[in-house]
């Protein structure tokens, strides 16, 4: 989805990039307070977007939500950020961005269960137990985030590619960019032939599309905490891509 399809309201939480000292850009969450389509930012051209960060990434704040001594949106002491529309990756779930501990949480109308789950910094979840979507009824689509096998393992990655390839003619191949969380086999190039390009390096795997297990909410993820977790339906969340000062 492109940035400027991607909907944004105020009051819910996004995904997006900011810059951040010695690392370049990194992927972050916030709750969208200043919507910067309605209103101007002195002296700045252009539509700029004021996030209040989530408690997982306070470190990369830029400001307390002023900038130049006018104030645009209230937030937490050092917590806000402001960025561009095409650093916006896309909108995730409520609970996204903040670390969950062990708990009980009851999804949708009917209970099918204790579900053991391991969530990331971006509300993505990885199952042990719970009910599988079978990879027959998923059509993965690009810049969208599932969890897929790897191997016997459970990743996680954003969708980069579709289409077919030199070396493996005949079948429609998935290049994903992996999560920070997993560890991926190439750079989105194989056989030396490019066919995506990964933020960072080594994050790239291609797989069949036999491979996928399930959408997962939002992008992809950085530390992971396990928590119990009654499910009826699975929560999936939308992702797509933005200078923040």
């Amino acid at each position: 989805m492109a940035a400027n399809q991607i909907i944004m309201n105020v009051g819910y939480k996004y995904q997006f990039r900011v810059k951040a000292k010695q690392q370049g850009e990194v992927e972050v969450i916030g709750l969208l307070k200043f919507d910067g389509s309605q209103m101007k930012i002195t002296g700045k051209k252009g539509i700029w977007y004021g996030f209040e960060l989530a408690e997982d990434f306070k470190k990369y704040g830029k400001n307390n939500g002023s900038i130049n001594g006018t104030s645009y949106m209230k937030v937490a002491k050092g917590m806000g950020v402001f960025v561009k529309p095409d650093k916006i990756i896309g909108r995730v779930s409520g609970k996204a961005g903040t670390k969950t501990k062990k708990r009980e949480h009851k999804i949708g109308a009917i209970e099918t269960g204790k579900s053991e789950y391991e969530l990331d910094s971006f509300g993505n979840t990885k199952t042990s137990n719970a009910k599988k979507q079978s990879a027959g009824s998923l059509e993965p689509e690009k810049n969208r985030t599932y969890v897929v096998m790897k191997g016997e393992e459970e990743v996680v990655g954003r969708v980069k590619f579709i289409g077919k390839t030199f070396f493996k003619p005949g079948k429609i191949m998935y290049g994903l960019e992996l999560a920070v969380d997993y560890k991926g086999d190439n750079n989105g190039t194989h056989s030396g032939t490019s066919y995506f390009e990964c933020e960072k390096k080594g994050q790239g795997y291609f797989c069949l599309k036999k491979n996928f297990v399930s959408e997962a909410s939002g992008r992809a993820g950085t530390t992971t905490k396990e928590m119990s977790h009654k499910i009826g339906a699975i929560e999936t969340g939308r992702n797509a891509d933005y200078k923040a000062f």
